[in-house]
């Protein structure tokens, strides 16, 4: 199966993920994008901090390709059946 980086980008900073995640197919990384970024925003919400809307993540493919970036916007505004 092909490897898939998530990159979170937030505040003009890029953090790498180095590590990447094995899935079938780049419709399988951007829903897995979608259900971490609603992750990342429920733990906000339940630590009592802010929700930051403009953080995405740049998923790349094993050869550093952009393929494409998700905006946590579009995990906070819908739901996981919108990019499934």
């Amino acid at each position: 199966m092909p490897l898939y980086y998530f990159h979170y980008r937030a505040d003009g900073k890029l953090t790498r993920d180095t590590e990447g995640i094995e899935l079938a197919d780049e419709k399988e990384a951007v829903r897995k994008a979608m259900l971490a970024a609603k992750e990342v925003i429920a733990h906000a919400l339940l630590r009592g901090e802010p929700v930051i809307r403009e953080a995405e993540f740049d998923i790349t493919d094993s050869d550093g390709h952009h393929l494409c970036s998700f905006p946590f916007s579009v995990a906070a505004d819908y739901p996981i059946s919108a990019v499934v």
